[in-house]
């Protein structure tokens, strides 16, 4: 039966007792019958509302006629407001409002006020309950009354939602807001509405006026940040009817899509003097005859300020119509897109006299349209001010698309200010005048022109001259236009700009007077002092720098003379490519200097060409004189691309530089050039030359030099440079004469050929060149010296350099060289860890490292290479330290390295870990052996790569065990091995009898003769051979037979069992289970953590000397543990069995067997039970504190007559339902009827319990 936990079990008794209390609580949470929730009426910015019935206090009344008073609206009553008064929920219920109330209304989502309310107190405000969520919305849903009907002055109303209303009826107005004077001498006086939302009211009838709102006699009237939409009336006015008030106010208010029947879509205003709008807007209403937007009729002195008609329709005056009153004034206001079949879509004016459009904008199909209205202004005078084209200068108005007035779309204006140069009349009916526009507006931009400095810089706008100077605004024509600011004296500026409608970003030149040195900047196309070719620059002097604008395609002409110092030209910066210089005449390099210290930067001077015979430098010409060198030329980042110097003795198709010093190139291209020496560039009589980052290729020479040639030059320095594929009768990449002390450094001279000698570089009377970390490889000449040629050029240095050619060095006459440093730990050029000498391949006198060997793995080859002199007599040099190739580094370390040396594939290399060594390319193991340690790792290296790889080194260990160790003859032993990590590669047990097991790490061997055996464990660790040995021994003792001792004495089986475990916890247990022996099973309890155990069985005889325990056995055991301690044990069980014919045989009872423990010299008797039986054997278990001899025996119990006495204490026996030997299973034996009868017993006493302890709870 499942174990209820107590909450579960008092379960019902709580849910009953839960019941009872929501039945007591329910009746007085409730109250009375009719109580209701709490309203609560919250918003996101605002505290919230209480109108709680259940927690109000008594509601306080005001006293009765006593004003001004404040009077508060919500949907429901309750005490909410500042003064404790009692709300009223509607409208309606404000049966004494009185002169100087406000009335604050909730606004609620989804609620609505009754409407029908009629003002007839001065002084009354209607607004929004401050902190409401939403504006309130009032209705008159019985479309009889307005929502508001006013009568009396200064109503106000403030924050309200007046929609939904409907009026219908002859005569009716204003079905939101319905204003009027009951007396027509007695105008009302004030009237405002502010931040209120009219949407979808609508009077309908004959002759019914203001959809939304309708004021008439009200002087004074005030409609402020209200919006009008979807209003309609079937007269006039379909937002708002205004009529008969005296200088009513319209600002910052909006009528978007109302409706009229004949007049004012948006709102009629009639005899409505000094009215105003200011920033109201007219969005898409629609009147069917005359002033979609607006109606205005006699309004005298009417006034529209930034005011706006969009979208608006009617059959005339789509934005506005105005009728029969004279000086309106119109200023800033826009007409955008309105409509009118009859014209006058901007707007209409009949019989209208002396009005004043200014600075407005007129864009519709059709503007203006005048009948009988003249005397009109239609522009101030020009005024400096921004206009409402952006323009900078205020005057007259913007006409665009009506094709009868769309002057300021093509007019001129020379002096662009912005103005047209000539004027829009606007005729009336009968062929008169109804106004001219003297200074309409120009439909562009505006762009502040500045300079630095602006007196008497002239501004010309696409090469025209303004005659007017820069610091001024000119308005443009919307597009692209070229600005161009002239000042003599300075460098003239350029811009492009292109300019938009309305305000654009001011222009500015910084003009640069003339003063050395300067920059000068060149440009396809000519802006803001720009020249367009080198040559027009007018004087170019001492410290000047030419900017050249690099663009794809365009092309420089070249011929340029630097006869200045300190001249620089140079790729203007930001430009997308390379400017491309050359002199198509063929006449003159594209550059020719004279002067110390020019600098070319970031050019491309290519497809140059020189056909004279002594012709030098196609690209660039540098020429000093013998007795006076030009000091300093820098070419940085340049290209030279297919330059020829052609001739008899042309020099440097590219370059050439005579008798110049210090000279730099860096980063800079040489490409397809060619001539008679120095294909790409000759350099003579030059001492210090520098050339870093840069490269020759595919060049070629006639002579001597197809990349570069060195001619009487010193101190020659090639850093990082590339000689490629580059072509000559000698020298093929580079070619020295008389050039002493040149430098080599991290070069590389590939694919070079040499039609006789060097075909990489050849070195000819120049002595102590250096040559380090410099790559030849597949470099040919057709005679001697692929690589290189040395010839009487004597003390050459050549270090860590790589030669992989068919022939690498050949030298003649030349002796000294020096190949090789002394051994430095250091990255080399074939990847090794050591610097040393050279990597010498493929040449077959001159391949060492292809075949030499390295016995320590340093990367050294472990003899020398000679190289060769064309006299045999003498040596060019000796490489002691030669490279190794086709590897890479490994740097080795060991967690323990300490007298350990580094094996490598089996193979010592006498070198301890914590050190780099050169492995060929490959899988290699790498083994870290001490004299008790041993560590192992693999890496996988790559040609010319550099890994690390970590070998975790530990002590080894190894352990034997023989179980038994003692036994008789013939004695069946197991072996069991131990070890650590790491595991041993190879291992062997012999058994001392001569015989040897397999690698098995639990071998058996059966000892046939009694004796003392010595059994040996040999471990070895290595991954090729045994590089770390450990030899263990274990002896075992073989008694002779024994001859049983005492009847009943049964040797049982004689087959030997083991079991093993692994981790136990404490406290836990482990079965093991032992085949083959009367002892089957062992339970083990831990006393503490045992990490591992192994138990064996072997059944004996009764040892010599010691009496059988019981008067019949049936077997002796010897239980044995390993790995363990019986002090780590806190118990032991063991399952047993003995088959039924022993019973039979010994007259025996089962309840006479008992195991026997053999301890501190004497038998003990365990605790032992029956714990069943099957068809062949009876099964029992015993409990032990621990391992030994053990024996299964019994004598015979007493028959005798059970005496009355009380039951002494008995020890019983822990019993562990196992798996029983296979075998017939017997029928189910039923428990005897007294164990029955006291388990029932017992569950009736544990549930009469279980009762007793729920009631005590």
């Amino acid at each position: 039966m499942e174990k209820i936990p107590p909450i579960r079990r008092n379960r019902l008794f709580y849910v009953v007792l839960l019941a009872v209390l929501v039945c007591l609580v329910l009746p007085v949470a409730g109250g009375e019958d009719d109580a209701g929730p709490p309203l609560n009426l919250t918003n996101a910015t605002a505290p919230a509302l209480d109108l709680s019935l259940a927690a109000a206090p008594a509601l306080m009344a005001a006293p009765a006629g006593t004003h001004p008073r404040d009077w508060y609206v919500s949907p429901v009553p309750g005490d909410g407001n500042p003064h404790s008064y009692a709300n009223i929920t509607g409208l309606l219920n404000l049966t004494d409002l009185g002169e100087g109330d406000t009335v604050h209304i909730w606004g609620a989502a989804g609620h609505t006020y009754e409407g029908g309310i009629v003002i007839d107190k001065p002084d009354v405000t209607i607004q929004r309950w401050e902190g409401s969520p939403v504006r309130p919305l009032i209705t008159s849903t019985n479309h009889t009354a307005a929502a508001f009907t006013v009568i009396a002055d200064n109503a106000t109303f403030r924050n309200l939602n007046i929609s939904g209303n409907h009026l219908d009826g002859a005569d009716v107005r204003g079905a939101g807001i319905n204003a009027t004077s009951t007396d027509f001498n007695t105008h009302l006086q004030r009237l405002t509405i502010t931040n209120c939302t009219f949407a979808g009211n609508k009077v309908t009838g004959t002759d019914t006026d203001g959809g939304a709102l309708s004021a008439l006699y009200v002087d004074a009237l005030l409609v402020e940040g209200t919006t009008f939409t979807n209003n309609t009336a079937n007269w006039c006015g379909g937002g708002a009817y205004f009529s008969l008030c005296h200088a009513a106010r319209l600002t910052g208010t909006t009528f978007t899509n109302n409706t009229a029947q004949y007049y004012g879509g948006g709102a009629y205003f009639s005899s409505c003097n000094a009215a105003r709008l200011t920033g109201t807007t007219f969005t898409n209403n629609t009147a069917q005859y005359y002033g979609g937007g607006a109606y205005f009729i006699t309004c005298y002195a009417a006034t529209l300020t930034g005011t706006t008609f969009t979208g608006n329709s009617a059959s005339g005056g789509g934005g506005a119509y105005f009728q029969n009153f004279n000086a309106a004034t119109l200023t800033a206001t826009t007409f955008t897109n309105n409509t009118a079949g009859q014209g006058g879509g901007g707007a209409y004016f009949v019989d209208c006299g002396e009005a004043t459009l200014t600075n407005c904008r007129f864009d519709n199909p059709t503007n203006i349209f005048a009948e009988n209205s003249d005397a009109t202004t239609l522009n101030t005078v020009r005024t400096p001010g921004t206009n409402i084209a952006g323009g900078p200068y205020l005057g007259g108005n913007l006409w665009l698309q009506d094709p009868a007035q769309n002057i300021s779309e093509w007019c001129a204006d020379a002096d662009f200010d912005g103005i047209c140069d000539g004027a829009l009349t606007i005729n009336r009916n009968a062929g008169r005048v109804f106004g001219t526009d003297a200074l309409p507006l120009v439909h562009g931009g505006t762009v502040e022109i500045n300079a630095t400095p602006a007196d008497d810089a002239f501004v010309f706008v696409d090469g025209a001259n303004t005659t007017r100077t820069a610091n001024d605004a000119f308005y443009l024509p919307v597009g692209e236009h070229t600005i161009f600011v002239k000042k003599d004296g300075y460098l003239p500026g350029e811009k492009r700009i292109t300019v938009t409608a309305g305000a654009n970003d001011p222009l500015a030149f910084d003009l640069t007077e003339i003063i050395h040195p300067m920059d000068w900047y060149v440009s396809p196309v000519p802006g803001d002092g720009n020249f367009t070719n080198i040559s027009a620059i007018p004087d170019l002097d001492a410290g000047d720098t030419v900017h050249l604008r690099g663009v794809e395609g365009h092309i420089y002409e070249g011929g340029v003379v630097i006869d200045k110092p300190d001249v620089t030209i140079q790729r203007w910066e930001g430009s997308p490519v390379r400017p491309l210089i050359t002199n198509t005449s063929h006449t003159a390099p594209a550059f020719t200097v004279t002067a110390d210290n020019a600098t070319f930067r970031g050019l491309n001077i290519s497809g140059n060409r020189l056909n004279d015979d002594n012709s030098r430098g196609a690209g660039i010409n540098v020429t000093g004189d013998s007795g006076n060198h030009l000091k300093r030329l820098t070419v940085a980042d340049c290209t030279f691309v297919g330059n020829e110097a052609n001739g008899t003795s042309a020099c440097g198709g590219a370059l050439s530089a005579r008798y110049v010093d210090d000279i730099l190139m860096e980063g800079t291209a040489f490409s397809g050039n060619s001539a008679d020496w120095g294909g790409g560039a000759d350099f003579t009589g030059c001492d210090v030359v520098t050339l870093t980052g840069t490269s020759f290729i595919g060049n070629s020479a006639r002579f001597g030099g197809g990349g570069a040639d060195f001619t009487l030059s010193s101190d020659a320095a090639l850093t990082a440079t590339t000689f490629t594929n580059n072509t000559a009768t000698d020298g093929g990449g580079a070619y020295f004469y008389f050039s002493r002390r040149a430098t080599l450094a991290d070069t590389n001279v590939t694919g070079n050929t040499a039609a006789e000698h060097g075909g990489g570089a050849y070195f000819l009377s120049s002595p102590a060149a250096t040559l380090t970390g410099t790559a030849f490889d597949r470099n040919t000449a057709a005679e001697y010296g692929g690589g290189a040629y040395f010839e009487d050029s004597r003390a050459a240095r050549v270090t860590d350099c790589r030669f992989d050619n068919p022939t690498n060095i050949f030298a003649h006459m030349s002796f000294g060289a020096v190949f090789n440093d002394a051994r430095t730990p250091g990255a080399n050029i074939a990847g090794g860890p050591y610097l040393g000498g050279n990597l010498w391949l493929q040449d077959p006198k001159q391949n060492i490292s292809e075949w030499g060997t390295d016995a320590d793995f340093d990367g050294i080859c472990d003899e020398a290479q000679n190289i060769a002199n064309r006299d045999p007599a003498f040596l060019f040099g000796t490489d002691f330290l030669p490279l190794m190739h086709g590897g890479g580094t490994v740097v080795i370390n060991a967690t323990s390295a300490d007298g350990a040396f580094v094996f490598v594939d089996g193979m010592n290399t006498t070198r301890t870990a914590n050190d780099a060594f050169y492995l060929t390319v490959g899988n290699h193991t790498v083994e870290v052996v001490g004299a008790t340690t041993y560590g192992r790792a693999s890496v996988d290296l790559s040609a010319g790569a550099t890994e690390r790889v970590t070998v975790e080194v530990s002590e080894v260990e190894i352990r034997g065990y023989a179980i038994p160790g003692q036994g008789f003859a013939p004695l069946d032993v197991s072996f069991d091995t131990w070890f650590p990590d790491p595991e041993s590669d190879r291992h062997t047990w012999t058994f001392g009898d001569g015989n040897e097991s397999s690698p098995c790490y639990w071998p058996h061997h059966t000892y046939e003769k009694a004796g003392t055996y010595t059994a040996t464990l040999t471990a070895a660790w290595g991954e090729k051979s045994d590089l770390v040995t450990l030899v263990r021994t274990v002896n075992i003792t073989v008694l002779e037979p024994s001859t049983p001792s005492s009847p009943g004495s049964h040797g049982g089986r004689s087959t030997d069992s083991a079991g093993s475990a692994g981790k136990i916890p404490a406290g836990g247990t482990a079965s093991l289970m032992l085949p083959n022996s009367g002892i089957y099973e062992v339970r083990v309890t831990a006393g503490e953590e045992i990490q591992k155990i192994l138990v064996t069985i072997g059944t004996t005889g009764r040892p010599s000397g010691v009496d059988a325990p019981a008067g019949s056995v049936y077997e002796y055991a010897e239980v044995t543990i390993y790995h363990t301690t019986d002090n780590a044990i806190e118990g032991v069980v063991f399952s047993f069995s003995v088959p039924k014919t022993w019973f039979d045989e010994h007259g025996l009872d089962p309840a006479d067997v008992v195991l026997y423990r053999y301890h501190d010299g004497e038998w003990v008797a365990l605790p032992t039970g029956v714990t069943g039986e099957d068809g062949t054997a009876w099964h029992f278990s015993a409990r032990s504190p621990g391992f030994s001899l053990f024996a299964i025996g019994g004598d015979p119990s007493p028959v005798s007559t059970p005496a009355m006495t009380p039951a002494a204490p008995v020890e019983t026996v822990e019993t562990f339902v196992t798996s029983l030997p296979a075998g017939p299973t017997p029928a189910g034996t039923q428990t005897p009827f007294p164990t029955m009868l006291l388990v029932v017993g017992g569950a009736i006493v544990l549930l009469l319990v279980a009762v007793a302890v729920w009631r005590t709870r």
